[in-house]
């Protein structure tokens, strides 16, 4: 069995598709067409309602970058991860909550976080203590 790693690269070719219609990807061996064609128009689908949601503003990779630009941002989500995501114990994580968004001398909540997040992530880190099971 080969690994996908090991396949050879293809070429760019020049394509008669029409304009803004991707070229039909080339023949596989082993790989049903039909299958191919579905997947094909399931991603069409995709990038027009991306599309006609504004072009995917806002999106994973907008609040990726506004997390790297953010100099609290890189902090606040490595804690989160390592503090809250991560413990296994629902008490700890609850507690860990509540330090992390300002609570008990802990860190504030970084301006990457919308306002509509920043108010969810407070309410949270109250409900946490009370709550560690629901939170």
């Amino acid at each position: 069995m080969r690994r996908v790693s090991e396949e050879p690269r293809s070429t760019v070719t020049t394509s008669s598709a029409p304009a803004g219609r991707p070229a039909e990807p080339p023949a596989r061996p082993g790989i049903d067409d039909a299958l191919v064609g579905r997947a094909v128009a399931r991603v069409e689908r995709w990038i027009r309602s991306t599309e006609a949601q504004g072009g995917g503003d806002g999106g994973p990779s907008a609040r990726l970058a506004a997390l790297m630009h953010d100099p609290a941002g890189v902090d606040f989500t490595m804690a989160f991860v390592d503090r809250v995501a991560r413990p296994t114990d629902d008490r700890v994580a609850a507690r860990e909550l509540a330090r992390l968004a300002g609570g008990g001398g802990g860190s504030t909540i970084p301006r990457f976080i919308s306002g509509a997040d920043r108010s969810l992530v407070r309410l949270g880190a109250v409900l946490a203590p009370r709550l560690p099971h629901v939170v």
